[in-house]
């Protein structure tokens, strides 16, 4: 009788490469922390939300003058 093949040998595994390294260019050259909003401040905030729909809306009527006086 023929003998019973022995287990199959385990293939070896391939060396892993290490990680590339990102090239001097791509790397940023300084690390800025995460800026952190403790303390917010709601009314601060609403008044300059206030004062940007005032410009828009003065420079809106500027340009609506300016197209006026073109005619």
């Amino acid at each position: 009788m023929p003998e019973p093949p022995g287990p199959s040998p385990e293939p070896e595994p391939s060396p892993e490469s290490p990680a590339p390294q990102p090239s001097p260019a791509r790397r940023p050259a300084v690390y800025l922390p995460e800026p952190v909003y403790d303390g917010y401040d709601p009314v601060t905030t609403g008044r300059n939300t206030v004062v940007i729909f005032i410009l828009g809306l003065s420079g809106a009527r500027l340009l609506l003058a300016a197209r006026r006086r073109r005619r």
